[in-house]
Formats: structure tokens, sequence, C-alpha cells
């Protein structure tokens, strides 16, 4: 399923378009969302399913401005389970919602309806009312209509007892057959605490997935959260039975800097990195925003320069303002008294122009806003590259004077 996350701060900005996520997500791809999109903390925000993999439940809900975490439940329970289960909940949607008919259901309801599946009886092959009630002359008519004679028993239409079942009953005829909802003991979810997610804390700079590479066996494989402390790192060792951090192989990475999950190898050092998530925990919500911002700007492909920019990012400009170089080519010739809302802007390429005015300022637009290099930082790398030339030039000299 895919989404797109948006603040309605930006609903006149026409260079906006907040940020697409793929649900079911970690908090990490969650939060990092919430970033390019331009929304903090406690800030209202809006949400729009693009796609989903799954038709029904645009057919009977209404999902234009459901709760994320909702869709996010929805999506990882859905996902996850197998193709017979999934359909048996289609159905059960499908019963609800007739009861409910005109109305596409809400996002919450269709939880409601998850959690409550031992609340539906199914009857998978029963397409229509002659097939149910063929089955129900067959097993138990009397429980539908008292003690019935041969005689009459033998005049009953079942086309004429199917219909009758399923007004007694409320069922209804599904795709995958015949089913009804038993109300007496339904469960509504009206606290988010009853809904169980698969979330990382706040306090979680990247997530490790861990085997032990040197044992013969198939081991356990096991999640390490970090930062963590000595004695969570001891723990790990001992549910691998080993002693050794080394003998520990990366299966998978997440990260709330989700640049950083494509820097680190599965022979990765575990303590190194647990050294950079310390660091990174130390940085504000807005100093984080900027160190991802800068990771972009240098394209970082080395994991020793993501480490070492956490104490660098005094060297980079950063602001979030500028959601597109569209944006920033109309800001920028607003600034200048300029009203771009004249019509001799309709046809104006405001992308271009942008673009090129930070090509001059050395800004790159990221994601999460531009980024330049600082004054200071300029001459610094400009200093370095000077220096460089040196070397080579007296490496160039050494090799002439010893020919």
């Amino acid at each position: 399923m895919k989404v797109r996350i948006y603040s309605p701060a930006y609903r006149e900005n026409p260079f906006y378009q907040g940020a697409y996520l793929s649900l079911p997500a970690t908090r990490a791809e969650i939060k990092d969302a919430f970033d390019v999109a331009r929304i903090h903390k406690g800030e209202d925000f809006q949400v729009s399913v693009v796609k989903t993999d799954f038709p029904f439940l645009s057919q009977y809900a209404d999902l234009e401005g459901a709760d994320l975490e909702d869709l996010d439940f929805l999506a990882r329970e859905l996902y996850r389970k197998s193709d017979e289960n999934r359909e048996r909940y289609e159905s059960a949607v499908a019963i609800y919602v007739s009861e409910q008919s005109p109305r596409l259901l809400r996002c919450k309801e269709l939880v409601n309806v998850f959690y409550n599946m031992d609340r539906f009886d199914f009857y998978p092959g029963l397409i229509e009312e002659k097939d149910l009630g063929e089955k129900v002359l067959e097993e138990d008519v009397e429980a539908l209509l008292g003690p019935v004679s041969d005689v009459v028993y033998k005049l009953l239409d079942p086309k004429r007892v199917g219909h009758y079942a399923k007004e007694q009953e409320g069922g209804v005829f599904t795709s995958g057959g015949y089913g009804m909802r038993i109300k007496k003991g339904w469960i509504k979810l009206s606290d988010k605490k009853d809904i169980i997610r698969e979330r990382q804390a706040d306090s979680v700079m990247l997530s490790l997935y861990l085997k032990n590479d040197k044992c013969m066996e198939k081991g356990p494989q096991i999640w390490l959260d970090l930062p963590c402390e000595e004695a969570e790192m001891e723990k790990t060792l001992q549910m691998f039975n080993t002693e050794n951090m080394d003998n520990l192989r990366i299966l998978d990475v997440q990260s709330a800097i989700p640049r950083l999950s494509s820097l680190i190898d599965t022979r990765e050092n575990i303590e190194k990195l647990n050294e950079l998530a310390k660091s990174l925990i130390k940085l504000s919500p807005e100093q984080l925003v900027k160190y991802k911002a800068v990771l972009e700007f240098l394209d970082c492909e080395d994991l020793q320069e993501a480490i070492d920019l956490v104490e660098q990012l005094d060297g980079y400009t950063f602001s979030s303002e500028h959601v597109s170089y569209g944006d920033y080519g109309r800001g920028y010739l607003e600034r200048q008294g300029i009203d771009c809302r004249d019509s001799a802007f309709s046809t104006f390429d405001f992308e271009a122009y942008g673009r090129q005015r930070c090509e001059e300022k050395g800004m790159i637009l990221t994601p999460y806003g531009t980024v330049s290099l600082t004054a200071c930082q300029e001459e610094a790398e400009r200093e370095d590259m000077s220096n460089g030339q040196e070397e080579e030039a007296k490496g160039m000299d050494f090799q002439m004077g010893s020919m």
C-alpha cells in the first residue's frame, strides 16, 4: 500500500508534494517521511491512499483522510496473512458493510472487523440461496423451521428455504461463499493502546538484524537496537552463545537515517556502529534532519565519512524552507518584489530558474531542504585542494629529479 503524507500548511504551494510512503513501514521510515513532508512533531497532517494491493479496501471503505496508524496496521496484517485468511477477512468486511449500507466503512471499522474475525461464521462454496437451502435441508432444517414431517420436507424448495435462512440470520453472499456476523460479544476498539504495533522507539538510531556466522547449526536471528549499553551487548552475545561481536553478521539494517542503511555492510564492526548511534542520539531533531540532508548533499558513499560528519555539521548551511527548485525559484523572484501570479509567468519555468540560482550559490536541493557549504568550509576545502595539488607537484618534481 502506498500513501502520500502532506501538511495542510502547504495547501497553497503548487510545488509541494509532501512525502510518499510504502506501508507497512517502520517507525524510522514514517519519521523520515514526516521530515521530507516538513511535518514537525505535534503538527496536523493528512494521508491519502495512492495505491493499494487490496482493491476490496477501496471498494468497501472510504480511506481518504484515514489514520496513518490504522492504515499501517491493516497493511502489515494483510501482507502477513495467507491468501486463504486474506479472503476470509475480505468476506468479513463484505458482511459487515452490508449492514451499514449504503455508506462506506471508516478505516477504524476495518480494524474493528479484523479484531472480531472470530465473530463471523463462514461457509465457503455457498454462493446463492439454493446452495444455502440445500445445506439447511441436509443438515438441520428443524433448527430453522421447527418440526417438519416427511411429507412437508419433500415439498420444500431449497431456494425458498435458503432465502428464508438468509433473512433470519442476516447473512450475506460474497465472492467466496456465505457468511454472517455474530453480534453478541462484538469488541469495539476505541483506544489505540489496544492495538499492538511493531515499532521502534524514538531513541533508536539503528536496528541491526543479526545472526551468528560461526554457528554451524541454524541459530537465532535477532534485532539489536542501537544505541545500547554494554549490558545489552553482553545479553545479545549470550543469546548467540558467542563471546565476540565479530562473529555476528548483519543481515538487515533499519535506520532513522535512510542513507546509512546503504553504507553498512554485513561485516561492519557493531561496536563502531553503536558509537555512531550514540553520537546521533545527541543531535536535536533539527540537527538530525540537517545531518540527513548533508549526507544527501555529499552523496555520501563511505561510512567513515558519515561518522565524521556528526562533528562537522557547522560547516554546512541548511534550510528546510523550500520544497523544490521551482519553489526556490519563485521565492527568489518574490523576494525581489516580483509578482509571480502575473499572467506573464504562466509558462515560466520556475524549476529550471531555481536550479540555476541554486547552482550559482553552490546550493543543492535534497528531499529535506537546501544545503550549501559555509564560507569557512569552502575555504577549508579550497585549502585542502591546494595542498593536494602542491603534494602532487612535489611528487612530480621528485620523479623528474630522479630520472
